[in-house]
């Protein structure tokens, strides 16, 4: 137990200037038992310690008011605090007065706690780095937003994630505060009312790096291109809300164009923008070559596009996209070979495409091939070649797959399969008894799977169910109502 360390030894630990998030280790009461050591080590952590990560808190871990009040005293040297949506439950009304008051506090992540406008007004004028997720009981006002804004004239990073206001007064008050925080780096304002002329007034006051937009229905090209031109961005998230923006709010080839000039650029999250083409896809990539990230899926892109992904973008770890053949995905993992997430899909991938895969991608770990027809000889070469896959999603891919590939599946977490009446329950159990670590599985609508009422697999596919896989997400009535009853 760390309560058992010499205070030497703890002293090494804490004495450093870096992050130590306490709460991954010890619950409250080993935190509170910490406090009365001897030989130094209590003294080292209370004075050392920057972050408390609620977050970790499990159901079997009771933190009250009381007990909270305590740690915030306890270690009054804290520089990041994160107030889970745990609290809502068993703690709903936290100390703020307590927390707020910290002289050292710079970062506050909350979520699913107890808010009000006061407290937000009263946010310390130091934080540097403010996170406010719509778990909130009580909704915020723009006004109060504002008056934080203006208090906290340091901060770097702001997340008001589907928690601004829905009036249109509001958003351009809060707009103009925004004008307050010349340090701003880094900006979630997803799901706002915000116009362009909101971030066009920001990326003009603040070098912003990180921006998320996304399902923002007001923002137009208008805005991308400010920040464009305006920033040096490395991340930019702008997804569609579902639907096609109606009338002048749209965002176009237009903005693509624009973003090409951004060359550090990292991440960028264009779903569900219908009216990007090919046009703007194959100058950005050309450009922008240290790209990690990218999300282009329902955007009408072509094989063109793909092809210029993987000409220029050898780096990319994470990729979405749809409509894609085997010739264009064979080139793509031969040119990017460093890919750890393919999400794609597409009734033209076959295996040829899981062939080049095995030979290219050796550190994939998640994969999605709906709609492609696949079978069971490219599931195994797929096994072989990517021995860190973990995740898959194999949905709408017709009857071409049998158990046989099933059960040459092995170290999955995460296997999703749908509408495939060649899938029996022998083959799942085989699948869960080859991956230990499965923790989430789904068989939505193959329907030989629930014909195993009375074979001997029945028994251990139950067991090993029970067992080993906490959550299945399983629409077919009558396995469901077996599985519930097992």
């Amino acid at each position: 137990r760390p309560s058992a360390l010499r205070a030497a030894v703890c002293a090494q630990l804490f004495e450093r200037d870096l992050v130590s998030t306490l709460f991954e280790w010890l619950d409250s009461r080993e935190l509170q038992r910490l406090s009365h050591t001897t030989k130094g080590c209590s003294h080292e952590i209370r004075v050392t310690l920057r972050t408390i990560n609620l977050d970790h808190l499990t159901g079997g871990t009771h933190v009250d008011y009381s007990e909270i009040v305590r740690i915030v005293r306890l270690f009054p040297s804290i520089r990041v605090l994160n107030l889970c949506p745990y609290l809502r439950r068993h703690c709903p009304e936290p100390p703020w007065s307590e927390i707020l008051n910290l002289p050292k506090l710079r970062e506050l992540e909350m979520e699913g706690t107890g808010l009000n406008d006061s407290l937000v007004a009263a946010l310390p004028e130091q934080l540097e780095s403010l996170y406010v997720s719509e778990g909130v009981c009580i909704p915020i006002s723009g006004a109060s937003l504002v008056t934080a804004l203006r208090r906290c004239t340091q901060l770097r990073e702001l997340s008001l994630v589907m928690n601004l206001p829905h009036e249109a007064h509001e958003a351009e008050a809060l707009g103009e505060a925004f004008q307050n925080c010349h340090n701003l780096k880094v900006i979630n304002v997803s799901g706002s009312i915000f116009s362009d002329d909101v971030i066009i007034q920001l990326s003009e006051r603040c070098d912003l790096i990180d921006v998320d937009i996304s399902y923002c229905i007001l923002i137009t090209d208008a805005s991308i291109q400010a920040l464009a031109a305006n920033c040096h961005l490395r991340v930019l998230k702008a997804d569609n809300a579902g639907e096609i923006d109606r009338g002048r709010h749209r965002v176009t080839d237009e903005s693509c164009m624009a973003l090409a000039r951004c060359e550090s650029l990292e991440k960028l999250w264009l779903r569900d923008r219908e009216l990007i083409t090919d046009a703007s896809i194959v100058p950005l990539v050309g450009r922008c070559t240290g790209l990690l990230d990218l999300d282009l899926y329902n955007c009408s892109i072509t094989d063109a596009s793909i092809e210029a992904i993987a000409k220029n973008c050898p780096k990319l770890k994470v990729l979405f996209l749809n409509h894609c053949g085997d010739e264009s995905m064979v080139k793509l993992v031969s040119g990017c070979t460093n890919l750890r997430e393919l999400h794609t899909f597409s009734a033209f991938l076959t295996d040829t495409s899981l062939f080049a895969m095995a030979r290219s991608l050796a550190d994939l770990r998640e994969l999605s091939l709906d709609g492609s027809p696949v079978t069971d000889a490219g599931l195994i070469a797929l096994m072989k070649g990517c021995p860190l896959l973990h995740s898959l999603q194999l949905a709408n891919n017709g009857p071409h797959m049998t158990d046989t590939g099933i059960e040459a599946m092995s170290h999955l977490m995460d296997l999703h399969i749908s509408h495939n009446p060649r899938i029996s329950s022998n083959g799942l159990v085989a699948l869960i008894r080859r991956c230990p670590s499965l923790t989430s599985l789904s068989a939505h609508m193959c329907s030989n799977v629930c014909g195993f009422g009375n074979d001997d697999a029945s028994g251990g596919f139950r067991a090993y169910v029970k067992q080993r896989i906490p959550l299945i997400e399983q629409s077919h009535p009558a396995l469901w109502k077996m599985l519930r009853g097992a």
